[in-house]
């Protein structure tokens, strides 16, 4: 079964190796693509950015998967 993925990725500064560095902040399922769309720009809003802007330094990527 195919699914969605809506995966928020943010950059930060690593004190480990001094480099900013992304990381997966979030990740949430969607069975359509439509639905995970919808889910990026509601939470572009929740992030303080604008309708499917997202704030410097992080975004929301959805892609398709295979579900088990």
């Amino acid at each position: 079964m195919i699914k969605w993925m809506l995966v928020f990725i943010v950059t930060s500064y690593s004190s480990n190796t001094g480099y900013i560095e992304p990381r997966t902040e979030a990740y949430y399922s969607y069975n359509t693509m439509e639905d995970c769309f919808k889910a990026r720009e509601t939470l572009s809003i929740k992030m303080g950015g604008e309708a499917g802007h997202y704030p410097i330094g992080t975004i929301g990527v959805c892609f398709r998967y295979q579900a088990k």
